[in-house]
């Protein structure tokens, strides 16, 4: 429930933290940009203007920040060619993979990023279960009131998370670290709803497959994950990081762009930062 009352540094702050998402990682856009839109509705409905106002100066506020930064440096192109529109192409478009749009969003694919990892396979596999069991259970005539919306906004939430990590076009495990938070939030909007305390026995199966996933993969990862193999590309590295050594002090910062962070480690040097 919106309070009229709440200071406007509360929501000038919830602004601010909404705004640097972009900088926190820029697949992070979708979902802050649902996350404003839904409680933007929220104060238009308790016509809290001075609220409303107040978290759209903070959600712009980090961006003419950092532009006024670089423009007082006179490096206003580094942050927009070397951060945001490098960034844009590479989170929302087709320039880093020419993976075609139908094979991007395909049902198969968004199941496959889930299970193609061992290691994470069976407590996703609990969580979707989870979701379709509470889906099941609290399926009501749909209406929009409070309980529904917050629904609505959970669901987009998800559907979002799993656009941003489809969208780019590469399989990453590490992408599947955006969707425990929405899974997680969605399941809890769907125990919370009135029509959950109809059927009593629905949250003790819910948990109990969240629970039973959670343990079964803990004791599968404790059990039967073998150690890391060599890399095979591991005498290239090891070219690399002579070269490196050889052509700084101790004092140096490495920077590398991409994701090839063991270079942090093998050289023994601090990271530095991509903006000259």
């Amino acid at each position: 429930t919106v309070n009229r009352k709440i200071s406007f540094m509360f929501w000038l702050g919830l602004g601010i933290g909404l705004g640097l998402l972009v900088y926190a990682k820029f697949q992070n856009v979708p979902m802050g940009l649902v996350i404003a839109a839904f409680l933007a509705y929220e104060l238009i409905i308790k016509k809290a203007w001075k609220s409303l106002g107040w978290l759209v100066v903070g959600g712009f506020m980090p961006t003419v920040v950092i532009n006024v930064y670089f423009a007082l440096r006179g490096e206003l192109d580094a942050f927009w060619n070397n951060y945001f529109w490098y960034y844009f192409y590479y989170g929302y478009s087709d320039e880093f993979s020419k993976l075609p749009v139908w094979k991007r969003f395909s049902p198969w694919r968004a199941g496959s990023l889930m299970w193609q990892s061992y290691a994470i396979r069976f407590v996703f596999g609990g969580w979707c279960l989870a979701v379709l069991v509470g889906f099941l259970g609290t399926a009501k005539k749909v209406i929009l009131d409070r309980s529904n919306r917050l629904l609505l906004f959970a669901a987009t939430f998800l559907f979002v998370t799993f656009y941003a990590i489809l969208q780019s076009g590469n399989p990453y495990t590490h992408y599947t670290l955006f969707l425990p938070m929405p899974l997680t939030f969605l399941i809890g909007v769907l125990l919370s709803r009135p029509s959950a305390n109809q059927w009593g026995s629905l949250k003790n199966w819910v948990y109990w497959i969240i629970l039973l996933s959670a343990i079964g993969q803990g004791i599968f990862n404790l059990t039967k994950r073998q150690p890391l193999e060599r890399l095979r590309y591991d005498e290239i590295d090891q070219q690399v990081v002579k070269i490196i050594k050889a052509n700084t002090q101790p004092t140096d910062h490495v920077v590398i762009w991409g994701y090839a962070d063991r270079f942090y480690r093998y050289p023994g040097l601090p990271m530095g930062y991509r903006s000259p």
